[in-house]
């Protein structure tokens, strides 16, 4: 049966051929005039960013006729099984996103949705080491967040972050939502014998890296984005100390605002592990 083989950079995975990559299959035979039906095809993909594997789906396939440069291999060892480029795209500067939703007047629908989700990847560069007056987080570069940091066991940890997050004006609901997304690092970090350094972003910083438009506007916003990482165990602060740090004052939460149940407040949490490896 024919196949097809999708490289990602050295990394390699052999793919049984699903009657989803026909179309891709067939523009290569007939571009490289190809009678044989059972020839393999080598298809080379090439990501929007070269340290993350993606899985090629029909959706690359419709993009083929305009984004894709069909070539053979030039090589030495070329043995006839002809190639499919898909170039590497350009990285993206800024990116944005708009998500319109339908509410009655008291922001109540008929769909019970817990809160929207979005992501985002954050290329690690060690070079973007310098904390500028215009960004002062820098997501490519976490770890510098953590110079000024509090470090706790994970024994510790992981109840002292439901009380801060509580304090952040979280709900039981977000708070678990939050710990329970993000419990497999922690306990990644801590099985690797290490402690973990923590620290929450200022808002003011957030918003200048990721900027966040509601229309109507809300009367009160709180963002509230963790940074983390493992630390070689013995640096950990006492307990007490960290239990009197003010986080809300820290990072510019209007706790009053957003406790006010009559107004319309938005709520937003996120974190990222500064893993640099």
């Amino acid at each position: 049966m024919p196949f097809v083989i999708i490289v990602f950079e050295n990394r390699r995975r052999l793919i049984a051929l699903p009657d989803s990559y026909q179309s891709l299959i067939d523009k290569a035979r007939d571009f490289f005039n190809l009678s044989d039906s059972n020839a393999d095809l080598i298809v080379y993909f090439t990501p929007p960013f070269l340290d993350q594997e993606v899985e090629l789906d029909p959706t690359a396939f419709d993009a083929v006729t305009d984004k894709c440069l069909l070539r053979l291999e030039e090589t030495p060892s070329h043995t006839c099984k002809d190639a499919v480029y898909e170039p590497a795209r350009k990285r993206p500067k800024r990116g944005q996103a708009k998500i319109t939703l339908s509410s009655s007047n008291d922001f109540t629908t008929g769909i019970e949705c817990s809160y929207l989700f979005w992501e985002a990847d954050a290329l690690a560069d060690l070079s973007c080491a310098d904390i500028s007056r215009e960004y002062p987080f820098n997501p490519r570069n976490p770890r510098i967040q953590l110079t000024d940091n509090i470090i706790l066991p994970f024994a510790d940890f992981v109840p002292y972050l439901d009380r801060a997050l509580a304090s952040l004006t979280l709900t039981p609901a977000m708070r678990t939502d939050f710990i329970v997304y993000w419990l497999p690092n922690f306990q990644k970090i801590r099985d690797r014998g290490l402690d973990i350094s923590f620290a929450f972003i200022p808002q003011t910083a957030f918003e200048k890296v990721a900027k966040l438009n509601i229309d109507p506007q809300p009367m009160t916003v709180a963002r509230v984005f963790l940074v983390f990482d493992g630390v070689t165990r013995g640096g950990t602060m006492d307990l007490a100390d960290v239990e009197a740090i003010d986080w809300a004052t820290r990072i510019g939460i209007n706790v009053a605002g957003m406790e006010d149940q009559t107004s319309f407040r938005v709520l937003e949490w996120g974190g990222m592990e500064a893993n640099m490896g």
